[in-house]
């Protein structure tokens, strides 16, 4: 079946169907998961990542090819073009979840070797089940979270709002790599080559941009490398390579006194302005520009 068949579920439509908190359509967030959602949402693709938990009941949910049922004290993790049919929830289901824009993640401000584990590990293992003190601590992000949006007249709601998930999304990529830890080591021969691509990426990619680089550190040609990264996570290599530079780079014009040229230099550009037109290039901003945005 042609995958692009599927229907893309913006924003604004799941807005419609559940009764949700939102930030400029960057970050929604809802505790409304009923049969309704159900029945419209199925054979379809969320525009952003999704994060879940569930709180009692059941939840059968096919995410790409595999099917699995959620309980309470499991969380799920969908990824940005993951196929999502939700077959059924029993009828006291109760869970909550969070969507995050592509754009919002891109302004996140987190250490690449972080989220490593989380997209390492949740491909072939969407759901996780939570300990009782974990469930608590998830439960707790919500409500905070749910707790800040109502600050609409806060002039740093936004911001707030980002410290918090930034520090949520660590804390489930550290527990996803704990719980499935044994599972990655079970798993085929493509999912292996990206876990390792994966590894390799968090390593080497403030000296490293070659895709054939990384290629031959797998012994696999750069196209085949290409396939791996797009079947499992539909980005190539040069986007992930890409993704895991802005991220470094931005966070040390935020987050240091270093000066342009010596974040040039510590992720191995050429010379300043060949990091200064790079930045630009998949920014839209000068490095300057982003410093004192």
């Amino acid at each position: 079946m042609d995958v692009n068949v599927f229907e893309r579920i913006s924003f604004n439509k799941i807005k419609e169907l559940i009764e949700t908190e939102s930030i400029y359509n960057d970050i929604l967030i809802s505790d409304q998961i009923n049969l309704q959602l159900t029945q419209e949402v199925t054979r379809s693709r969320i525009e952003g990542i999704l994060f879940g938990y569930c709180i009692q009941g059941t939840a059968t949910i096919q995410i790409d090819s595999q099917i699995v049922t959620i309980e309470h004290g499991d969380s799920l993790v969908i990824f940005p073009e993951q196929i999502l049919d939700l077959k059924a929830t029993s009828s006291d289901f109760k869970g909550f979840i969070y969507i995050l824009s592509l754009t919002f993640l891109d302004q996140l401000s987190i250490d690449i070797q972080r989220l490593l584990p989380l997209v390492v590990s949740v491909k072939d293992n969407p759901v996780c089940r939570l300990s009782e003190e974990e469930g608590i601590s998830f439960t707790d992000y919500f409500l905070m979270i749910k707790k800040k949006m109502a600050l609409k007249s806060h002039p740093q709601q936004l911001k707030i709002i980002q410290n918090i998930l930034e520090a949520l999304i660590i804390e489930i990529g550290h527990v996803y790599k704990q719980k499935h830890s044994v599972e990655l080591s079970k798993t085929n021969r493509k999912s292996t080559l990206f876990n390792q691509f994966m590894q390799d990426l968090g390593t080497y990619y403030k000296t490293e941009r070659s895709v054939s680089f990384y290629a031959s550190r797998l012994c696999i040609t750069p196209k085949y490398l290409s396939s791996i990264t797009k079947e499992m996570i539909n980005k190539n290599p040069v986007e992930l390579i890409t993704q895991c530079v802005l991220v470094e780079s931005k966070t040390m014009l935020k987050s240091t006194s270093l000066s342009i040229q010596q974040i040039s230099d510590a992720l191995n550009f050429p010379n300043q302005s060949f990091f200064g037109k790079y930045f630009k290039r998949y920014s839209g901003m000068s490095p300057q520009q982003y410093r004192q945005s």
